[in-house]
């Protein structure tokens, strides 16, 4: 059960807020990747199995 009161407006923003900071962060974490167009068309491999 929820301990402080929602309103409707407020949480609305506010998750709109925190869904543009992650993709942001997405953004820039994709954009820093010096080798990505070289990936770019690389088969897929999956990962070993532990």
């Amino acid at each position: 059960m929820p301990t402080a009161l929602a309103v409707p407006g407020v949480d609305l923003a506010l998750r709109r807020l925190i869904a543009s900071k992650q993709e942001g962060a997405m953004v820039d974490g994709i954009a820093g990747q010096a080798d990505l167009e070289s990936g770019l068309g690389a088969p897929v491999v999956p990962p070993a199995e532990a």
